[in-house]
């Protein structure tokens, strides 16, 4: 998984903003068709998105630090919907996450 936009620290992997805005993720985790992908997007743990084959989300970050995670399941049936034998079949599941924090922005004082 990677961030396309955003200052990335090179000793952790954070993505740093100046301000709030939108940051494109990438995520990719296949097998080899018929298999397919199902990809979880979550921002502090909260699913964003659920589809298969999305590999690129575009995700707004609100002030704050937060954890953008993408959750990659492949669906292990084969072509025709029957369960394979195959020892290829194992792993089917990961999941990647990345901190992003907005700096400069402060929340208003009570």
């Amino acid at each position: 998984m990677e961030a396309l936009n955003g200052s990335v620290c090179p000793n952790n992997s954070e993505v740093v903003l100046e301000k709030p805005s939108t940051v494109t993720f990438n995520c990719i985790y296949e097998i080899p068709p018929p298999r397919m992908t199902n990809y979880t997007w979550l921002l502090d743990g909260e699913v964003l998105f659920s589809e298969f084959n999305m590999t690129v989300a575009h995700i707004p970050i609100p002030p704050g630090t937060h954890y953008v995670t993408c959750k990659a399941n492949i669906d292990i049936t084969g072509a025709f919907g029957e369960r394979s034998n195959n020892t290829e079949d194992c792993a089917c599941a990961a999941a990647w996450t990345i901190p992003v924090t907005v700096v400069g922005t402060y929340p208003a004082p009570l």
